[in-house]
């Protein structure tokens, strides 16, 4: 009798943990594509504000890629001394 009762309780507890652990991959999922999703727009923003500041140039993806850490960069610098400020 008890040990039907260990088993009853051990399935509970493996059904519980599988429904979580599949609940966490599927919000974890839906995250990642999110934030592809965020970057891939910011991405074509940067794209559109580099043409818009300067048509005529050709701007490749080795200057783009530098602008993004500039920006990055400035953003966490102004991020730091705003904190530091407080």
């Amino acid at each position: 009798m008890k040990q039907v009762q260990i088993d009853q309780m051990i399935q509970n507890v493996t059904a519980s943990v599988a429904s979580e652990w599949n609940a966490v991959n599927s919000a974890f999922s839906d995250r990642i594509a999110e934030y592809i999703d965020a970057r891939n727009k910011i991405q074509a923003h940067l794209a559109k504000v580099l043409r818009t500041l300067c048509p005529s140039k050709k701007w490749p993806q080795k200057e783009i890629f530098i602008i993004q850490h500039k920006v990055k960069f400035n953003h966490f610098c102004g991020n730091f001394i705003h904190n530091n400020n407080e």
